[in-house]
């Protein structure tokens, strides 16, 4: 087998329907010079079964199954670091698809873009029951990417980046294996921290197409108690990895984060929960003023009306930081409508 030119890594955890259809959106690239490290995160036996199945002929695929008990995508990711042999390397959710000529595409601007430690695409959200994407995942125009992934107004998806193998090896950069949200953009802000030499494509055709699951509902699992708590935790750490005097220009940046998650906390969670994320976060908050003390007893009682199912008194409860906070603190949207809507069924039906 020819040396491949980009390692694609896949973390994946049965939804076995979803693994095929990417894998099969691989299968069809312009580009044939990749390995894919399908990192099997303890699916079920059926599921490896059939994966096998569709890649035993293909020696570019590679599955390995983790050994270690410790769920989860970061874990993957980086069991695929340490056994990727290409010179690129490249992660994929597995559940996303790629047009057939994502990878001849990049692998193009990579041989162009050869002194750079990482390059970065548009890609595009769609929904499973349309198969159209109407939107991109971010605006790449943006001037300062540490500015816009800390504002939530820009950055960029994992599966935007191409990376020199070499870069993240020898700056030890890996996804935090504890993290069990936001893993993501913790990794991109410390790559950037570590490096400038990098060049975006704010004007590239979407080539890489991320699956919507409903995952702006309130009700949907992203928002258990775990994973609240791992949110705030990330957030924690981003303060502590730009800790310099440049760091107040966000305080209130952070805050509305901070007050975004808090709020569903306060909404959803039970008491006990409740009060340890909170207590967490106010420990920790390195800008403390009356502002903070007044969000942390709204929340307190927020907590108690969502228990005792008070509605009416909950919505004027909503109200009051629009008041203490200036109408600031409100979750940014950073998607980007496109003018020509992406049809899938062009690429893969």
């Amino acid at each position: 087998m020819t040396m491949p030119w980009i390692s694609i890594i896949i973390p994946f955890y049965n939804r076995k329907k979803l693994v095929l259809e990417t894998i099969e959106s691989i299968l069809r690239q312009t580009f044939e010079q990749y390995e894919v490290l399908l990192i099997d995160d303890h699916s079920n036996e059926d599921v490896t079964f059939s994966i096998q199945n569709q890649v035993k002929n293909d020696p570019r695929f590679k599955i390995l199954r983790r050994k270690s008990s410790v769920k989860g995508a970061p874990q993957c990711r980086n069991e695929g670091i340490k056994e990727a042999s290409g010179e690129y390397l490249m992660f994929l959710d597995s559940d996303d698809l790629m047009s057939p000529t994502c990878l001849e595409k990049r692998m193009k601007c990579a041989r162009e873009n050869k002194d750079y430690d990482f390059l970065v695409f548009n890609v595009a959200l769609f929904n499973s029951g349309t198969r159209y994407c109407d939107y991109l995942f971010s605006n790449l125009n943006t001037l300062d990417d540490l500015d816009g992934f800390i504002k939530y107004t820009g950055g960029w998806h994992t599966s935007s980046t191409i990376f020199n193998r070499n870069f993240l090896i020898e700056n030890h950069l890996n996804f935090d294996n504890d993290a069990l949200s936001w893993q993501d953009v913790e990794f991109h802000i410390r790559v950037i921290l570590k490096s400038k030499n990098y060049r975006k494509f704010p004007l590239s055709i979407p080539d890489i197409f991320i699956r919507l699951h409903g995952e702006n509902r309130i009700s949907d699992s992203k928002w258990s108690y775990e994973k609240l708590f791992s949110r705030i935790k990330i957030y924690q750490k981003i303060q502590q990895l730009i800790a310099t005097e440049t760091d107040r220009e966000y305080k209130t940046e952070f805050l509305k984060l901070y007050f975004f998650f808090l709020h569903i906390a306060g909404r959803k969670l039970k008491k006990r929960e409740f009060l340890k994320i909170l207590n967490f976060w106010y420990t920790h908050y390195k800008f403390k003023n009356y502002r903070t003390f007044i969000l942390k007893k709204y929340l307190k009682i927020l907590n108690f009306f969502s228990r005792i199912h008070f509605p009416f008194l909950g919505a004027i409860i909503y109200q009051i930081p629009k008041i203490i906070l200036r109408n600031k603190l409100k979750y940014p949207q950073k998607k980007v409508k496109l003018n020509n809507p992406i049809n899938l069924n062009n690429f893969f039906y």
